[in-house]
């Protein structure tokens, strides 16, 4: 009885950190992405200031 308790206790704490696991992997991966971005941007603008 106590057994299936801590196992049914598990799989749920199991499920929830591995839905906080993929939304932190999604945090950091659109950070990543935007912090790309922004680094093309501001290549981009020093390339043009140098060509003007």
């Amino acid at each position: 009885y106590k057994t299936e308790s801590n196992e049914k206790i598990f799989s749920r704490a199991s499920v929830i950190s591995s839905v906080i696991f993929s939304r932190l992997q999604n945090i950091v991966f659109s950070h990543a992405v935007k912090t790309a971005q922004h680094n093309q941007l501001y290549e981009g603008l020093e390339i043009y200031q140098n060509r003007a």
